[in-house]
């Protein structure tokens, strides 16, 4: 189970290879938003051996009593996650390399709809990683929810409808809707051959050490710096990034800082980076700076603000 993101983006092998590095023999790739307590996942994934699944979800009691699931069914093929989905798929998933994405029973978040997993402006980012034939299944009890996603769904020329596939398995929620007599929708849609996304994708592979290196830096500077520090934020691209503490190792000059980082619909994420005396910022050990294709743009940047900052 991953249990926090710095286990992906501080291993140079998932950094290297992706998800490839933990499932070596497996030859297809699914993911499940939402995962809840693993009952799809522990029936799905013993009937595909030859596959890898990932499932998804944020509550920590929830994905613990899942690995438990998974484990009584055997299935050595699915790994959970305690991950934000969005980032996950940003960041974590390389285009067109799912063959499977699965949304089932979500959150219809009636009083906030902009929180809802399935909406107009995630629907490419959903396409752009299911490989071309690759199926994106969705179910609700909801219908008001389940009305707006097939309407989305049937409106957008990434997605074709198709035939929902045989599932035995009842889901936590899906048993106690069906007892209560609600009506279950569900929608299952493949991603054709789309000229704006390859039909296969592969991992880029990034390294897994690397710094910035801020110009005519001293150990003073530190010092100046540390002495001056207030939290300051500011945006960065498509992000917001925050300087949030600042502390000095009582051994040398390096300053060690919070960097809050967060996306417009994604989960803040909270990291460490160290300054030395003599200028070389890097993730600080343990740590890692998320956002992946654009973390040493990233890293170069808060380096310049910090540039910045002391120069003031």
């Amino acid at each position: 189970m991953i249990n926090d993101l710095n286990q992906l983006l501080d291993n140079p092998d998932f950094l290297a290879q992706g998800w490839q590095a933990l499932f070596p023999d497996k030859q297809s790739l699914n993911l499940e938003i939402g995962t809840g307590y693993g009952h799809f996942l522990a029936w799905l994934a013993p009937r595909h051996p030859d596959q890898a699944f990932i499932g998804l979800d944020i509550v920590s009691k929830v994905i613990s009593r899942a690995q438990r699931r998974l484990d009584q069914a055997g299935a050595d093929n699915a790994l959970l996650a305690k991950l934000d989905a969005q980032l996950t798929l940003n960041e974590l998933v390389a285009p067109s390399t799912l063959d499977h994405l699965y949304i089932l029973f979500p959150d219809p978040w009636p009083k906030n709809i902009r929180r809802r997993s399935l909406r107009e402006d995630t629907l490419p980012l959903f396409a752009s990683r299911l490989k071309a034939g690759g199926k994106f299944l969705f179910v609700s009890d909801d219908p008001d929810y389940a009305r707006d996603a097939r309407e989305l769904l049937d409106a957008s020329p990434l997605f074709q409808a198709t035939d929902f596939p045989a599932i035995e398995v009842r889901t936590k929620y899906e048993q106690k809707w069906l007892a209560q007599d609600k009506t279950i929708t569900r929608l299952a849609y493949i991603r054709p051959t789309l000229p704006q996304y390859p039909d296969t994708g592969s991992w880029p592979s990034y390294p897994h050490n690397f710094k910035v290196q801020l110009p005519d830096w001293s150990a003073a500077k530190n010092v100046e710096l540390f002495s001056r520090f207030v939290p300051a934020l500011r945006s960065y691209a498509d992000l917001t990034m925050k300087l949030h503490a600042c502390y000095r190792a009582s051994f040398s000059q390096t300053l060690r800082l919070k960097l809050i980082l967060a996306r417009q619909g994604s989960l803040a994420h909270h990291t460490w980076i160290e300054l030395s005396d003599d200028g070389q910022l890097a993730p600080a050990a343990g740590n890692s700076v998320p956002f992946l294709q654009q973390r040493e743009a990233l890293l170069q940047a808060v380096a310049d603000w910090l540039v910045e900052i002391q120069s003031l």
